[in-house]
């Protein structure tokens, strides 16, 4: 499962995007994807995701709190 950081978070619209460890393109995730809600919104935090190539880009499919 890839890896990432967190790096830009619109709490008011509930959505961020993950820039991965590998690859050049940010991944955006919703918040009704995330495990663990009470820490999704922060920005530099690493997880682990899972995620499907759209029309519009990358788009998150899971996101989990690296331990």
């Amino acid at each position: 499962m890839p890896t990432g950081t967190i790096t830009r978070v619109f709490e008011r619209r509930g959505f961020g995007y993950i820039t991965p460890d590998q690859g050049d393109r940010d991944v955006y995730m919703h918040v009704a994807l995330v495990e663990a809600q009470q820490t999704w919104l922060e920005e530099g935090l690493r997880v682990r995701f899972e995620a499907e190539d759209r029309d519009q880009g990358l788009y998150a499919t899971s996101v989990h709190p690296l331990d």
